[in-house]
């Protein structure tokens, strides 16, 4: 057991690929109280609101600008937001000539916020020598500040597209006395160039500074007759950018635009983990003790404090009596005077994991993701049972019982006690098997996870819940494919199961199916 467990935790570690998949047999008997959820599940697609994207439009305005350009740049933008259909996508722009202005306030915002930033755009009137290094050093400023108020996991899967429009060659950024010295030749000449390379270069850095999942710069250069020089810095541009030199007219600039790809970044997701817990099935110290309501105390544990076993928040001041006990605040206060956590709101689970807002911040976990540390284990998981989750536990072992800490929460065994004997009848089975691809290319598998107790629980205090009801919930961990240890997403699903005072169950089936249509995706 203990060897065959271990290959669990090496799959969660490494990534769990079609060549490295696990299969786990639950110990013990499987009695009437022990049923098996079964069937094929898939990873994602890389889309929707978990996988955001910005675009940073640079248009060259003011002095010397034709107004058909201008005008054609505007509708150009415009065409771009009438086409996208993805939610995730917020829009910058920023206007420049000698010097670069964000025309969108807070640097990045939804279509509406473009066209208003699109309207002052018609206004900037600033002439002079043109240089398309203050456009860039514009769009390192405006990413950089958007990436420092992302959440890691967020970050991790969002796309950045800086795409510069200009229709001539930079004249101004090459001054020998403030250029980078490797852009200086032995006779004290600047190449514009290189100082352009470098100040695109310094955008696609922010990537890895921060940890984004894809940065990249797009040069359009307009003309109705090329200039030899703006097609040269155009093309180092595109070389720095990751991207390739795209040539325009005033004519066709809109078509250029609208043909560039501002879809999420697509990356293939595989198997990370895959968990399964009995959210009413706590274990302590080598026992199945019944959890009701399913907010971390058992029901005995509830009615020795006076709080309810039916009621998850038995003063309904929005913090679940487990939380209120963990972080040492009054699951019982009065109803006049309710705990209150200062900056955020007890009733919103901003990234719909189980825990609110204001718990988050009482356990210190992340509101903008459900895995805090990246373990491939869900906070709500981590917080049920006991672990820590604002470190990654790979390696820890709590108990010195041989099963780390990540080990016992797949199996659904005791991470803070030695329960060796316990692991024998009661540990979670498992099963990953590759399965055939779905027709767009997604991975998916066969997953069976066997020897799940369930108990004879309470039925809610609002009566939302049955009598007997356990709440059996799977989480299904994926992560990019080309890096299986990054931050991913997960997908959740949760199966009611009615365990009767007679033994009957409902389903009635010893194997439950899952299906792939049923899970949510969950940040």
């Amino acid at each position: 057991m203990r060897r065959v467990l271990w290959t669990l935790a090496l799959c969660g570690a490494l990534g769990c690929t079609d060549s490295s998949l696990y299969s786990l047999g639950g110990g013990g008997r499987h009695p009437p109280d022990r049923v098996t959820l079964t069937g094929t599940v898939c990873a994602p697609v890389s889309a929707g609101r978990y996988f955001p994207v910005r675009v940073l439009f640079l248009f060259e305005g003011g002095g010397g600008v034709l107004s058909d350009e201008t005008a054609a740049f505007v509708s150009a933008a415009q065409a771009v937001t009438e086409r996208s259909t993805n939610p995730a996508v917020l829009y910058g722009l920023g206007a420049y000539h000698t010097t670069s202005v964000g025309e969108v306030d807070q640097g990045f915002g939804d279509a509406t916020a473009l066209g208003i930033g699109l309207i002052r755009f018609n206004s900037f009137t600033e002439s002079g020598p043109l240089s398309l290094r203050a456009p860039l050093d514009l769009a390192e400023a405006l990413i950089s500040g958007d990436m420092i108020n992302q959440c890691p996991g967020t970050l991790a899967r969002m796309r950045y597209l800086v795409v510069l429009v200009h229709d001539r060659a930079d004249v101004a950024s090459c001054d020998p006395a403030t250029a980078p010295a490797q852009c200086i030749d032995s006779d004290g000449d600047c190449n514009t160039s290189c100082v352009l390379t470098l100040a695109t270069q310094a955008i696609r850095d922010l990537q890895a500074k921060y940890g984004a999942g894809s940065v990249s710069v797009q040069p359009i250069y307009v003309h109705d007759a090329p200039d030899a020089e703006a097609r040269k810095q155009s093309a180092a541009i595109a070389l720095a950018g990751g991207t390739r030199a795209i040539e325009a007219s005033p004519q066709t600039v809109q078509s250029t635009l609208t043909s560039l790809s501002y879809v999420s970044l697509q990356r293939p997701m595989v198997l990370k983990a895959l968990v399964a817990v009995n959210r009413n099935a706590a274990v302590r110290d080598g026992q199945v003790v019944l959890d009701s309501d399913g907010d971390g105390l058992s029901d005995d544990e509830e009615r020795a404090l006076g709080t309810h076993p039916d009621n998850p928040d038995s003063d309904g001041d929005g913090l679940g009596d487990g939380v209120e006990v963990k972080v040492g605040t009054d699951p019982n206060s009065d109803p006049h005077t309710p705990t209150i956590v200062p900056g955020c709101d007890p009733f919103v689970d901003t990234d719909g994991d189980g825990l609110t807002d204001c718990e988050e911040r009482l356990l210190g976990t992340d509101t903008c993701t459900g895995d805090t540390d990246g373990d491939a284990m869900s906070d709500p998981l981590e917080f049920l049972a006991g672990t820590n989750p604002t470190q990654p536990e790979d390696a820890r072992d709590d108990d010195h019982d041989g099963f780390t800490n990540l080990d016992e929460i797949r199996a659904h065994t005791d991470p803070l006690s030695s329960d060796l004997a316990f692991h024998a009848d009661h540990s979670y089975g498992y099963s990953i098997l590759p399965a055939a691809p779905t027709p767009d290319g997604r991975a998916c598998y066969d997953v069976t996870v066997s020897n799940i107790q369930i108990l004879h629980t309470l039925p809610s205090a609002d009566g939302a819940r049955p009598a007997g009801e356990n709440d059996l919930a799977l989480y299904l961990a994926v992560a990019p494919a080309d890096d299986p240890n990054a931050v991913g997403v997960q997908r959740l699903d949760v199966v009611p199961v009615i365990y009767n005072d007679d033994g009957t169950r409902t389903p009635p089936d010893d194997a439950i199916q899952i299906h792939d249509a049923d899970f949510e995706l969950k940040p």
